[in-house]
């Protein structure tokens, strides 16, 4: 029976059929699945214009004119193949559709993103384009082949649990309410992410190893290329079901499975296949002996890079609120954090972040080093550098690199985008250890360095003259206070990403309660800084588990209305305005 399906699913999708008399639409299609509905039904004559992602039948679309992205046309290429009719399952900008109305042209939305829409979406383009007859046959093949395939597996005694992985960092699967779930369950499997109704969503390694899958299967939108090989070599991933067994999969068509349209048997079937085919063995699996074991490690290893995260954060938050008598400053007002997010971005997109544990930390300290020397040299007037100098030196800087890292994501392959935007959010989870060593050396000793440093502050808080007064050399503790808040900020954030206001709210807080000297409020911060980063993170796995939120995400909420209150109590006292 499955080889009949089989043969049907392929003269559904993969046929194109030749051209006929019917009508004269001239048909721009926005979405590859009613491209592919199009050509199915005999229509791809009709084509005048695809998007880039439309890729099937080759044979058919080959020489279509591309009108722009998936949901995203230009106006201008649009006009220019002169369509009368415009087909979309859904725009990026609902305001396209009002201009696409307004200069003329006829748009036709297609609801097709689930398995019962499919069989209704054929029939409605087949009126559209006057081919009824041939839609309304494939759809009702379709519709009897899918209850086939339903009633069997009814009868499926042993469920495999599969986890689908849509994209590797950060960790993201499919929901209850995504297409590829439908087709998994009547491919006669369970998938572990039916607990959310939502199309997709982030999750945290933890949680795949406490569901413990018997089947992977790595369905990346812009190609699996080598993700099973990475999979299997991910710490802690060997104690997992489909990792002993080896049913990791990333050899399947994404298309066929992620594509609502004609191919869905062909998709179903190759589900089928892989759910219930044996597994190849690799010869090496990474360490764990069991699920829970690996889950609690991944667990302790996400809080140390929260206490040390926290830790450095707090503590540069310290340094930089002694030196520049600015209750408001933190990281980010200097640069430091936008600098070094720059630098490890462009780490990232250029593949230097897998050459080694500290490379990715050494391309973030030289971009915020690069940073707060190019404040200290904007902020310098008459050979001096004055406080205010800096802090407005820091703003318009941390702007700058702020826009340019807006413009690396808006000109980063689709591939590389979901890692650099979740980075930007904060993200805790440990994909190195090595760099974890590297980040916790480096912010022991950058912290220690600090606390050495506390009679210098101590006497810093007091003003520059009166520091030099009581003999302490101004200029060479505030470079190294700079350097060191440098160092461990840019440790910080090429391990996490950018997690703000930790070095706004910690500081205030702990001074409160240890008092100003710095002998006794750097370790008391440092301490505090982790823990209620660890807390946060928590918080942020837990509130809509198993679903994550960043954790910068947590941060913002608690620390926006924290600096408010900051600047309106010092606005009272006449510290602003």
């Amino acid at each position: 029976m499955l080889a009949v399906l089989l043969q049907c699913s392929c003269a559904c999708g993969a046929q194109v059929r030749p051209p006929s008399d019917h009508g004269a639409e001239r048909v721009v299609s926005l979405a590859p699945n009613l491209t592919e509905i199009v050509c199915a039904i005999g229509g791809a004559h009709h084509l005048v214009g695809r998007t880039s992602v439309c890729n099937f039948p080759p044979e058919a679309v080959k020489d279509v004119s591309i009108v722009g992205g998936f949901g995203d046309p230009s106006l201008e290429r649009l006009l220019s193949v002169k369509p009368t009719l415009v087909l979309d399952v859904a725009l990026s900008d609902e305001a396209l559709a009002q201009k696409i109305s307004e200069i003329g042209l006829r748009r036709e939305r297609i609801p097709c993103s689930s398995l019962a829409e499919i069989p209704d979406a054929i029939t409605a383009i087949g009126t559209l384009i006057g081919h009824d007859s041939e839609a309304r046959t494939l759809a009702a093949d379709l519709r009897s082949i899918i209850e086939a395939f339903r009633a069997r597996s009814l009868t499926t005694r042993h469920r495999p649990r599969v986890y689908v992985e849509i994209w590797c960092d950060p960790l993201t699967t499919a929901g209850k309410n995504s297409f590829i779930s439908e087709l998994i369950t009547l491919a006669g499997g369970i998938n572990i992410g039916d607990i959310v109704n939502k199309d997709y969503f982030q999750v945290g390694p933890e949680w795949v190893l406490d569901q413990n899958p018997d089947v992977i299967l790595c369905l990346y939108m812009t190609g699996s290329g080598d993700a099973r090989n990475s999979l299997l070599q991910r710490s802690e991933w060997g104690a997992v079901n489909a990792v002993k067994t080896g049913r990791v999969y990333s050899d399947l068509d994404s298309d066929l499975v992620l594509r609502p349209g004609p191919r869905v048997l062909q998709g179903i079937s190759l589900l089928q296949n892989s759910l219930f085919r044996s597994g190849s063995v690799p010869d090496t699996l990474p360490d764990g002996k069991n699920t829970e074991e690996a889950s609690m490690r991944l667990r302790i290893f996400r809080i140390l890079a929260a206490l040390v995260t926290g830790a450095a954060l707090s503590c540069a938050g310290i340094v930089l609120q002694a030196l520049l008598k600015n209750p408001l400053a933190e990281p980010y007002v200097l640069g430091v954090s936008s600098g070094s997010a720059l630098g490890a971005a462009l780490a990232i997109m250029g593949g230097l972040a897998t050459a080694g544990a500290f490379v990715l930390p050494a391309i973030a300290f030289v971009a915020g080093a690069v940073t707060l020397a190019l404040v200290y040299l904007l902020s310098r007037s008459g050979g001096t550098s004055s406080i205010y100098g800096l802090i407005i030196s820091g703003v318009i800087v941390s702007s700058v690199c702020s826009s340019i890292l807006m413009f690396i994501i808006a000109v980063t392959p689709i591939e590389g985008l979901h890692s650099i935007l979740w980075w930007m959010l904060g993200n805790l989870q440990v994909t190195s250890y090595p760099l974890l060593k590297a980040v916790v050396v480096i912010v022991l000793a950058g912290i220690a360095v600090i606390w050495l440093m506390s009679p210098e502050l101590n006497a810093l808080t007091l003003g520059q003259e009166m520091a030099h007064y009581v003999g302490i050399r101004t200029n060479t503790a505030i470079a190294l206070g700079l350097a060191i808040a440098t160092l461990i900020t840019a440790a910080a954030v090429a391990m996490t990403g950018l997690i703000g206001f930790i070095g706004l709210i910690v500081p205030h807080v702990v001074r409160s309660l240890v008092g100003p000297d710095h002998r006794r409020l750097i370790p008391a911060a440092a301490l505090a800084g982790g823990v209620f980063l660890a807390l946060c993170d928590l918080l942020a796995r837990t509130v809509l588990a198993p679903v994550e939120i960043p954790v910068g995400v947590i941060t913002a909420l608690l620390g926006g209305p924290f600096f408010l209150i900051i600047l309106a109590s010092r606005k009272k006292r006449g510290w602003i305005g």
